[in-house]
């Protein structure tokens, strides 16, 4: 029993970086259509996704200097009890860790 928590739990554990780039992969895609309709103040997820795995997601995370909006974030069941990840108003995807808090993954550029 206790080897194969082990191995599921390496498992899980390796895909986990496939799971964080399958959102990114997915959040820039939500904002590059964001921004091509003129980034509306109210943001009307239904017209970018058609995921259940995307909400609206408003706080402010300060990574250094500067303090990002966010604008929505991915859910995945691979990110539970880990942390989140954001989308920003600015194109950032930050990795919200539960333990070792924001930083940012990846700037979307047009």
């Amino acid at each position: 029993m206790f080897l194969t928590a082990i191995v599921m739990s390496r498992f899980f554990g390796s895909l986990f970086p496939a799971m964080l780039k399958q959102g990114t992969v997915h959040l820039q895609a939500v904002y590059l259509s964001w921004t091509k309709d003129g980034s509306p103040t109210q943001l009307h997820l239904e017209r970018y996704t058609a995921t259940n795995y995307t909400l609206v997601h408003t706080n402010q995370y300060v990574i250094g200097q500067t303090t990002y909006d966010s604008l929505c974030e991915f859910q995945h069941s691979y990110y539970t009890g880990r942390g989140i990840l954001v989308l920003t108003k600015t194109g950032e995807v930050i990795w919200v860790d539960k333990n070792k808090g924001p930083r940012v993954l990846k700037r979307i550029t047009h």
